[in-house]
């Protein structure tokens, strides 16, 4: 199961539970197209004790983690999550309106850090991915590469306890290089500023001006 109610917040006065900005953020996140989202050992509603299984060990591997307590919260709660369409070759990504989003996890919603032997959790900056996005800023041509018009960006946490508190994100244009070769920019306090963010621009953000700011102009 991966999908959620919409009537979230009422089986949460009925349970006792008190809403907290994390949990508001996640069910407004619900409502952006083609959400899918985990559960975890602590989930609100349906909390699955056999996902810690999973996540647990995780944790452990990533002790740093301890210090983003509002995105442990999240893996134990939900697991993962990804919204929108996929960055293959379609119509999907050719629309106007294109914007795929990957929260990774450990579950049906997101099985990317499953896979974990297979990339560097924290790459070789000392940066740990836990989100990447596309969206296209332009509409795309006959004859263009897929990724032509696409903006892309991961999202980081440091690993190294050596930068600045909070959030990070890596962007790139048009599929121009390979993610986790740039420069990675901070960009706003905690994991639960970035998902009021996230829901609040529709998944897409950074904006390219914010990038241009950053980057320069051949963004």
């Amino acid at each position: 199961m991966v999908l959620f109610s919409n009537d979230w917040g009422d089986y949460l006065l009925l349970k006792g539970k008190e809403s907290i900005p994390l949990d508001d953020a996640v069910e407004r996140l619900l409502k952006m197209p083609g959400t899918e989202l985990g559960y975890g050992p602590e989930h609100p509603l349906l909390p699955r004790p056999e996902i810690g299984v999973m996540i647990e060990p995780f944790l452990a591997e990533y002790p740093f983690l301890e210090r983003f307590t509002d995105y442990v919260r999240f893996l134990k709660a939900y697991a993962g999550a990804s919204a929108g369409g996929a960055l293959v070759d379609g119509p999907g990504v050719c629309d106007r309106d294109y914007v795929f989003l990957s929260v990774y996890g450990l579950c049906e919603a997101n099985d990317r850090f499953l896979e974990r032997h297979e990339f560097k959790v924290v790459d070789d900056r000392g940066f740990y991915g836990f989100c990447e996005l596309h969206y296209r800023y332009r509409p795309h041509k006959d004859g263009q590469r897929i990724t032509d018009g696409v903006f892309a960006a991961e999202f980081c946490l440091d690993a190294t306890g050596r930068r600045k508190e909070g959030v990070y994100v890596e962007c790139m244009l048009d599929g121009s290089r390979e993610m986790g070769t740039g420069e990675c920019f901070w960009f706003c306090n905690s994991f639960t500023q970035w998902l009021e963010q996230l829901v609040d621009h529709q998944g897409r953000m950074p904006t390219r001006e914010w990038a241009q700011k950053r980057y320069g102009d051949n963004y």
